[in-house]
């Protein structure tokens, strides 16, 4: 196939999802289109028979799916970089390993829409959330809110929040037109990457966000995954630091100075009432780690503790 006849790269990180990985797989050769596709699998040296079924597939489909296998783990963050540094089609589409598309028409329908709306960077759509076996899961477990149509824009972006789940996006594929010292900026910067990837997409122009369920998010308590350590885990020096470090990126690479302030004290406040309700020693360790840090000034802390005290009394 013609690296420029290409209309959409979609890429599917992959790692210990062979329960799921076919199903996923599947879920794109039965997508209805009347354009060229490319399918870039990111193997990341899984532990289970996830690359096995994904060469299985690229046996099958030569023409549409590259598996690019890495011989160590290398994680979710660089297995990313690599597979957008690979995609050559006009727009990029996103599946993980273990999520599936509902709606044969999905791709094109998104094509379609980018065609024809060319001051939109990209589009998505609302998504739903199952178990690992499948089942339904609580609203307060879903995830990702059901949430009406609209459109994300650059103050969206600077607020640092997140398109949607990215089995729904698709966007124009401004990697392969950025200059080599921005790529490498974003590159490095560890944020994760649906809201890294929000944000800059954000900052290039609007998304628009349509309010169908065309995807399925696959949430897994049950292993080491994201699902499992936001639900388990104290969290809010995660997000104290990789706030911090966006701040930092749009600072550095795009001359952006943003107040992150609140939102600081926000993580601070949230670790505080955690730390009272379950003082333990993981959340004192991480508690005194925040107050130790040096992006907040001391009379915000003292707000921080002062808020706290007002509620006590």
């Amino acid at each position: 196939m013609n690296d420029s006849n290409l209309k959409v790269s979609i890429i599917m990180l992959a790692y210990n999802h062979g329960k799921f990985i076919e199903q996923a797989i599947q879920s794109i050769l039965e997508q209805n289109v009347d354009f060229n596709y490319e399918l870039l699998i990111g193997e990341d040296c899984s532990a289970d028979n996830t690359r096995e079924i994904a060469e299985r597939y690229q046996a099958m489909y030569p023409k549409v799916i590259k598996v690019i296998k890495h011989d160590k783990n290398i994680g979710a963050r660089r297995n990313e970089n690599i597979l957008l540094r690979k995609c050559v089609g006009q727009y990029i589409a996103m599946l993980e390993g273990d999520d599936y598309w509902i709606y044969c028409n999905k791709l094109q329908r998104q094509v379609e829409f980018l065609d024809t709306h060319p001051e939109y960077i990209g589009v998505a759509h609302n998504v739903k959330a199952v178990g690992a076996r499948g089942e339904k899961l609580p609203r307060r477990l879903a995830g990702f809110p059901w949430e009406k149509e609209h459109i994300y824009t650059k103050q969206n972006a600077l607020n640092f929040e997140i398109i949607g789940h990215v089995s729904g996006w698709m966007h124009r594929n401004i990697w392969k037109m950025l200059p080599k010292k921005e790529l490498k900026m974003i590159e490095r910067c560890k944020v994760n990457g649906d809201q890294k990837m929000s944000v800059i997409l954000g900052l290039k122009g609007d998304v628009y966000f349509f309010e169908d369920v065309w995807s399925v998010y696959r949430r897994r308590f049950d292993s080491n995954t994201w699902s499992a350590r936001f639900r388990y885990k104290n969290m809010f020096l995660f997000y104290y630091e990789k706030t911090v470090e966006m701040k930092n990126l749009l600072k550095d690479c795009y001359g952006i100075n943003i107040d992150i302030d609140k939102k600081l004290l926000e993580y601070l406040y949230h670790a505080l009432q955690l730390w009272k309700q379950k003082p333990t020693f993981e959340n004192t360790t991480i508690l005194v780690t925040m107050l130790r840090k040096k992006d907040l000034k001391k009379r915000r802390v003292l707000q921080c503790f002062w808020k706290m005290r007002q509620e006590r009394t």
